[in-house]
């Protein structure tokens, strides 16, 4: 599927219900290095950047990227949980309307565990929904 194609699907849907705000409604983008932007070149934009630019002005898109980080918190991997990192802690402070993860290829090595992956990511939305009791998570119904 066309990368273009897919975002701007992705920014019609994410516009239905925002159109009319007096401040811009907050995007983060979190995730491991596809969201940081790890290989591409100079000058390519990491796909927050493209998702801001189809949003339009009346969207704050912000990316909160960490190349190798994961959903779940393993034994034997501190330090690659995206929770333990300075961009959880920036998302956060951000306060969202909407969290956008990309999160989960990491988490597919030898220590995958389906019950920590999990885990991890309702830890993850905890702490998101505290920050910003009205966000819109990633698969959770608008609330």
């Amino acid at each position: 599927m066309n990368l273009h194609l897919l975002f701007a699907s992705l920014a019609a849907t994410l516009s239905l219900g925002f159109a009319v705000q007096a401040a811009p409604t907050k995007i983060a983008c979190v995730g491991d290095s596809i969201t940081f932007g790890s290989g591409l070149k100079p000058g390519d934009a990491r796909y927050p950047e493209v998702l801001a630019t189809l949003m339009g002005p009346g969207y704050d898109v912000k990316g909160f990227g960490n190349p190798g980080k994961t959903a779940g918190d393993y034994p034997g991997q501190a330090g690659r949980w995206f929770g333990s990192t300075p961009q959880h802690k920036q998302a956060l402070d951000f306060k969202a309307d909407i969290y956008i993860s990309n999160l989960g290829i990491n988490d597919t090595g030898r220590w995958w565990n389906s019950g920590l992956f999990v885990k991890g990511y309702e830890d993850l939305f905890k702490a998101w929904k505290s920050a910003s009791p009205k966000a819109i998570l990633p698969g959770h119904a608008r609330t």
